[in-house]
């Protein structure tokens, strides 16, 4: 996005690096490395229960409360300070759509995941809101997410660069709202 016009792209621009217990988290070739100081990068092959949820790995984020969260095609490898893996998926945690493309944490903890069906956020709460379609975006499969200070969070796909943000009104503002679009 120049300012002015979106230029379609499938690849994503951002570094997937994350510094997290001393060592280096990278991806490369939809592959997990780890690396620590004067070592040569080593792919983490950890994998199902006590691992990550699948070795496709799309992005990495670094929670506010300091644990590395794992993008995959099956899921969030979520990796503890005390180097011990569980999952966020549909089955562990409520994920709305498994195959994750990106994540974005906010400053307060809420986690946006990018899929390849929608975007969803997940609130310090645990609840979740998961969007699609042209209702709230165009095109579904989300190449990059950003959460912002508000909550909110700017999603990318292939057709669109999308804000969707949360906006408190009363009940006759809503209504107001929505009768000036529809007429």
């Amino acid at each position: 996005f120049d300012g002015k016009s979106l230029d379609p792209s499938s690849e994503k621009s951002k570094a997937n690096t994350v510094k997290f217990n001393g060592a280096l988290y990278t991806i490369k070739d939809g592959r997990l490395f780890s690396q620590r100081e004067s070592q040569q990068p080593a792919p983490v092959l950890d994998f199902g229960k006590d691992g990550l949820p699948d070795d496709n790995v799309r992005d990495v984020a670094l929670s506010p409360d300091g644990e590395l969260y794992v993008a995959t095609a099956s899921g969030i490898g979520i990796l503890s300070k005390d180097g011990k893996w569980r999952h966020l998926t549909g089955r562990e945690g409520g994920l709305p759509v498994d195959d994750v493309t990106c994540l974005s944490f906010a400053e307060d903890g809420t986690l946006w995941v990018g899929t390849k069906v929608g975007a969803a956020r997940r609130w310090p709460n645990g609840e979740w809101n998961y969007r699609m379609g042209p209702r709230w975006m165009v095109g579904d499969e989300v190449i990059d997410i950003l959460a912002d200070v508000d909550g909110g969070a700017y999603i990318l796909t292939a057709d669109s660069l999308t804000h969707l943000f949360t906006r408190k009104m009363t009940l006759r503002e809503k209504a107001k709202h929505y009768d000036a679009i529809a007429h």
